[in-house]
């Protein structure tokens, strides 16, 4: 199987996926750890990668983080509609 490889490497490649990093850090604000069903953050499964790519600042996330940071978007896309993020509008990774 072939694996996927991600080039972002400089800070401006970085600095396009802020609207992303956002998106994750607005989720994790309002994420209890999956204590309750309210769903408001992450569920349970999601929950240790989602804090931690909020902790890590842009510039930190390794290139494979940034494809699953933009499917973690997607999947929670109602809830950040209703934070007034267009999860449809967040860039997507480059997959070579």
């Amino acid at each position: 199987m072939e694996e996927t490889t991600f080039h972002l490497f400089s800070e401006e490649d970085r600095a396009q996926y802020a609207p992303l990093k956002a998106a994750i850090d607005q989720l994790a604000a309002v994420c209890d750890g999956a204590r309750r069903r309210d769903g408001a953050g992450f569920s349970g499964v999601d929950t240790r990668l989602g804090h931690w790519l909020a902790r890590l600042p842009l510039a930190a996330w390794p290139e494979a983080a940034f494809e699953r940071a933009w499917k973690l978007a997607q999947k929670y896309a109602r809830q950040l509609k209703r934070a007034e993020i267009d999860p449809a509008s967040l860039p997507r990774p480059r997959v070579l």
